[in-house]
């Protein structure tokens, strides 16, 4: 029973720490201290080493230069790596999504018609009297997740995963930046459904390029390039 506490308790630090990266509650540079943690999750320092050794491992904390022992700290954001990981998005998301396209046509157009409802709503949530920018791009990775992760093997969407832990680190800390519109926005994703559609994946997978792409553009102003 002890394992299985401890187990789960570490599985716990682990995804409060690294949503808390990716939603940019903890921002680059950011010091990590292993004993504040435990003592603001109300858990042991164990669970919390071991998280952070699995976010050290993942490139999403790294040492703090020239400290003698141990200091870790939020990793940087990069033109870089945002290329990379948005390219790499886009191209594990186009494998699910060509997988969608060769499903049954009921199956496809329903999945159509449920990723046009989420598209709807991010544009309601993008709109300036009084939607919510933050639940805008909670459905933003949910429409990406509907059309891509089912459709995966689980080794492969284990890679798209670790992919978009690091691509929307920079989605939520630049979008809001950006001034992208609920019509650009909607514009950029709907290409994507139209090609599910039409049962036609070079043209979901091409859409998924220009989509990631097009983010990575929006973002590459707001980055020293490294």
């Amino acid at each position: 029973m002890a394992h299985r506490n401890v187990k789960r308790d570490g599985d716990s630090v682990l995804e409060t720490l690294r949503r808390a990266i990716v939603t940019a509650r903890l921002t680059p540079g950011a010091r990590i201290i292993e004993r504040d943690v435990a003592a603001e999750l109300g858990v042991s320092r164990t669970p919390v080493r071991e998280a952070l050794a699995r976010l050290e491992r993942e490139g999403m904390v790294t040492a703090v230069p020239g400290r003698q022992r141990s200091l870790l700290q939020i990793a940087p954001l990069t033109v870089r790596e945002l290329r990379q990981a948005s390219a790499a998005t886009a191209a594990l998301e186009g494998i699910g999504a060509a997988e969608a396209t060769s499903q049954p046509k009921a199956a496809r157009l329903s999945l159509a018609r449920e990723l046009d409802s989420v598209l709807e709503s991010v544009a309601k949530e993008m709109t300036p009297d009084g939607g919510s920018f933050a639940r805008a791009l909670e459905l933003d990775e949910r429409f990406h997740r509907m059309l891509a992760d089912d459709f995966l093997e689980p080794s492969v969407a284990a890679c798209l995963e670790s992919a978009r832990f690091h691509v929307y680190r920079y989605v939520w800390m630049f979008s809001p930046k950006t001034g992208v519109s609920a019509a650009r926005f909607k514009s950029e994703h709907a290409p994507i459904v139209a090609a599910l559609r039409r049962a036609d994946p070079n043209a979901a997978c091409a859409a998924l390029e220009r989509n990631w792409s097009s983010f990575a553009t929006r973002i590459a102003p707001f980055l020293e390039v490294v």
